[in-house]
């Protein structure tokens, strides 16, 4: 009997990988808390980020909806009186004349109000296309305004902390050194000299670590301040601009929408009153 070898039963089990974090939540771990920030700027991101995600739905709605236009040439409207009309005019119809204009008169009816649908149709899946496209745009550069401050603040945050280790490095080292300096003034003659110079140039060598540290440390601060007191509100302010502009293209929006629809109740009141 054939020997099988185990391992071929094995059910090939597909690599599962693990997807990727979201780069809003890729932004805030890197970036973490303490910034120091004003609290408005985390405020106005999540309010930013909440009008993007309504937006990418909507944008996508609307280009589904544009997209099945596309390739419907009925705009989608099941009306079938218009085919009645080719069905009077080719001579086939056995009804009274008067009926056949009647029916000839309403498919010519409801094909105009056909095209007044398509057409509204069309123009609104377009321009809700564009303006809430734009609208996204706005509040996309209002987030990057405000990760880019917090991308900064961490940067400095991170330059400070390192500074703040490299001095305790330094001064603990100084500690050490002023010791050895001071046994090394008290060890015998022959070996005083040789030591103390030793010891001297290493504290030399120290007390110019604890210098760079310390500027180091200095110019962190001062980035954290020329953040927090300067950058900060213009970068606010340029976020509130993105938010107004965003509202204002969704108001755009909606008066193209309102505007199409109006005009079509106009052309769909206007064909129904049309004596046939």
């Amino acid at each position: 009997k054939r020997q099988v070898n185990p391992l071929c039963r094995r059910r090939q089990v597909p690599l599962q990988l693990s997807p990727s974090p979201h780069p809003d939540c890729a932004h805030d771990k890197r970036v973490g808390d303490g910034l120091g920030l004003d609290p408005r700027v985390g405020e106005t991101k999540a309010r930013l980020r909440r009008w993007r995600d309504c937006l990418d739905g909507a944008v996508a709605m609307y280009a589904k909806h544009a997209s099945e236009l596309s390739s419907d040439t009925k705009g989608r409207l099941a009306l079938v009186m218009p085919e009645l009309d080719d069905w009077v005019s080719e001579g086939a119809w056995i009804g009274a004349p008067a009926v056949g204009g009647a029916v000839r008169g309403e498919a010519a009816r409801l094909s105009a109000i056909a095209d007044l649908v398509r057409t509204a149709r069309e123009k609104v899946a377009d321009g809700s296309a564009r303006e809430l496209h734009a609208a996204r745009q706005c509040v996309t550069v209002g987030i990057a305004e405000l990760q880019g401050l917090e991308t900064l603040a961490c940067s400095a945050c991170k330059e400070r902390d390192v500074a703040a280790r490299a001095l305790r490095r330094a001064l603990t080292a100084r500690t050490g050194l002023e010791e050895e300096l001071a046994r090394a003034r008290a060890a015998g003659n022959k070996r005083r000299a040789a030591l103390v110079a030793k010891a001297e140039g290493a504290l030399y060598s120290a007390e110019s670590d604890i210098f760079s540290a310390e500027d180091l440390r200095r110019r962190a601060d001062e980035r954290l301040r020329q953040l927090h007191d300067e950058e900060a509100p213009t970068v606010l302010r340029a976020a509130d601009k993105a938010l107004i502009e965003c509202e204002a293209r969704l108001s755009a929006w909606a008066a193209l929408v309102r505007a199409e629809y109006a005009r079509l109740a106009d052309g769909v009141s206007v064909s129904l009153d049309v004596q046939p």
